[in-house]
């Protein structure tokens, strides 16, 4: 069998696969509130060649998502949403399958919370994984186009995925020529000046005053949210050391999946707007490395992971700030397997197994 072949069947089992799930979905799903409410009818807009920030007061991502999230409008609101969650699915086990080989975590990343809560609103972390998995290919393979097209993906959420971003770029410096770093940046200023002046620049301080907007709300449970019960100094201490102890890890690993693990948990710790949905990056990049190199300290990781279902079951939306304790957990597990692995102290072979 030819390899065209090969790609012809394999492709076209996936496309298939992705309109049974996505058939299944609409039917089994019920409305979502950000995609029904907000990405929809934005999506119809734009289409429609009516589309303005003004009118998508919910709208809060640039204008380059609407010309990736068009060709959802060619179908029914439901149908639309099963195909966004279906590809959302197919695209989180591509991350995983890139990056852990431990094939239980693939089944425990799906039933995540994080994972429940991108399909039951219909987000868009899909652009995020996609960013991430095309981002740290091009990196490794020296493509610099591809990673163009990862950094536009990436920056559809970037309080998920700045330091992400920051780290490949600062990892490909002294590797990559200066045309090389043309081919980069100039297809990204593009894309943002074209899009923007098409469909305006009111994206900017959408996106600068998400936290401002859901800091008053109960989806925010970021570190900063600490302001409201704890001392400033105190707030500002505990983000400088999950700060130092990201950089310190990521001058240590590198370009490796142990590296790219930090800086994801370290973007959720460390943006100032953080929602479940949000963790599915950490989820996928991070909790699964440190499930494998400590399962015990990643099955408390997991469990912790599960705090929402104290707020649906109560009602009491304050416990969202539990939700917090997950990517602690996942991070301080990470900093300290890689520390014992520096310091190669004895008895700690289970918690440092190399990647």
């Amino acid at each position: 069998m030819s390899l065209i072949t090969r790609l012809i069947i394999r492709w076209g089992a996936i496309g298939v696969s992705l309109i049974g799930l996505a058939l299944v979905f609409s039917r089994i799903l019920a409305p979502a509130y950000d995609f029904h409410g907000v990405y929809y009818p934005a999506i119809r807009d734009f289409m429609t060649g009516h589309f303005a920030y003004a009118t998508s007061p919910g709208y809060l991502n640039p204008p380059w998502t609407l010309f990736l999230l068009g060709p959802l409008g060619w179908f029914s609101p439901d149908v639309a949403r099963g195909l966004l969650v279906a590809v959302t699915l197919w695209v989180t086990l591509a991350v995983m399958r890139d990056h852990h080989p431990l094939k239980i975590s693939y089944l425990l990343v799906v039933i995540s919370m994080p994972m429940l809560a991108v399909m039951w609103l219909g987000q868009l972390e899909v652009f995020s994984l996609l960013g991430v998995l095309i981002g740290y290919r091009a990196v490794m393979r020296r493509q610099p186009g591809w990673l163009a097209g990862a950094l536009l993906l990436m920056l559809i959420k970037p309080q998920e995925t700045w330091i992400i971003m920051l780290f490949l770029l600062a990892g490909s410096v002294r590797r990559w020529t200066r045309v090389e770093w043309v081919k980069i940046f100039v297809p990204v200023i593009l894309v943002v000046v074209v899009t923007s002046v098409w469909l305006g620049l009111d994206w900017i301080p959408r996106m600068l005053g998400a936290s401002s907007k859901y800091a008053i709300e109960w989806q925010n449970f970021s570190i900063w949210q600490w302001r409201d019960n704890l001392p400033w100094g105190l707030v500002i201490a505990v983000w400088s050391v999950i700060a130092l102890g990201t950089l310190w890890a990521l001058r240590r690993v590198g370009l490796t999946h142990l590296g790219l693990a930090m800086a994801a948990v370290g973007s959720n710790l460390l943006s100032p707007y953080l929602t479940t949905p949000h963790l599915l990056l950490s989820m996928c990049l991070s909790w699964g490395l440190l499930l494998e190199r400590s399962w015990k300290w990643g099955a408390v990781a997991y469990l912790a992971s599960l705090t929402p279902l104290l707020r649906m079951t109560t009602g009491d939306q304050a416990l969202n700030q539990l939700d917090v304790i997950f990517p602690l957990l996942v991070w301080s597990g990470l900093g300290l397997s890689l520390f014992f692995e520096q310091r190669r102290l004895p008895g700690t072979t289970r918690l440092t197994k190399s990647l």
